[in-house]
């Protein structure tokens, strides 16, 4: 008997393209605002402005079926399966943000948002399609995503260090570590922080401040 042909907005919720699309476009931002000069004191406040209503809507729909079921259906497509009927990850997301613009110097914040958005897209995206074919090294986690993730972490660093910001007065420019092996290491640290499970805590909240402390310790 053949599958079942899924229509475009079934595969799509499948994949979750639209949450990755909104997770990796963060990213993006991120450079950019870099390259305009913004400072980490001009994004904090609207980060502080804008977990208030998501936090609020979270707190609305765990009491307001109603509410929910508007919630759900208008940003559902953002958010996983896991999440419609708790927190939204997009909560921990703007935490995890906030956190490292406010403890890290500005370069270490930068990198720990792209391990953030692209190292953890890159898990889970090679995580789904290859998973089953490697071994698992933690709960929910194979070693096809940690590949992934240590792969883009390793791209990460080469393109914020070697081209969008190379400088001498870089972190990296600066560092005893020869640039290729603070390449590796990058991503290593991506990929040992897309794998930790702390407590249980939301990805969205522990990649970034597990990465930028290490990074912070070793730069």
């Amino acid at each position: 008997m053949s599958e079942k042909r899924l229509t475009w907005s079934e595969w799509s919720k499948k994949h979750e393209i639209p949450r990755k699309a909104l997770h990796t476009s963060i990213g993006f931002c991120s450079l950019i605002l870099q390259k305009l000069g913004t400072e980490a004191t001009d994004v904090t406040p609207w980060l502080e402005l804008f977990f208030i209503p998501a936090f609020s809507c979270d707190l609305l729909r765990f009491n307001w079926p109603a509410f929910s079921r508007l919630f759900n259906k208008l940003f559902g497509p953002l958010m996983r399966e896991s999440e419609l009927k708790n927190w939204n990850g997009l909560i921990f997301y703007v935490v995890g943000v906030w956190v490292v613009l406010k403890l890290f110097p500005k370069e270490i914040a930068a990198m720990s948002i792209l391990l953030l958005s692209w190292c953890d897209t890159a898990a889970s995206t090679l995580g789904r399609r290859f998973g089953k074919y490697t071994p698992k090294i933690a709960k929910n986690k194979s070693l096809a995503g940690s590949m992934g993730a240590f792969f883009c972490g390793t791209f990460c660093a080469y393109l914020y260090w070697g081209l969008l910001f190379k400088s001498p007065d870089s972190l990296a420019a600066r560092s005893s570590i020869p640039f290729p092996l603070l390449c590796v290491i990058n991503g290593l640290i991506g990929a040992f922080a897309e794998a930790m499970d702390i407590w249980g805590l939301d990805d969205n909240l522990v990649i970034p401040i597990v990465s930028g402390t290490l990074l912070y310790l070793i730069l």
